[in-house]
């Protein structure tokens, strides 16, 4: 199980979704990555996930 929240692509957050790979072929984890080699700041996803 996976959550995907971010879109490379895009250059944006997403809405948080979870993925089972076990379930889902379309779909596989090529290598695992730090979100600063993206220049993903975390604490800007966790402020938007928790603010309602």
């Amino acid at each position: 199980m996976v959550k995907v929240f971010y879109s490379l692509t895009g250059d944006h957050f997403l809405e948080p979704k979870n993925i089972n790979l076990a379930t889902d072929t379309r779909l596989a984890i090529d290598s695992a990555v730090l979100a600063s080699d993206y220049k993903i700041d975390f604490n800007t996803f966790f402020e938007r996930s928790i603010t309602v």
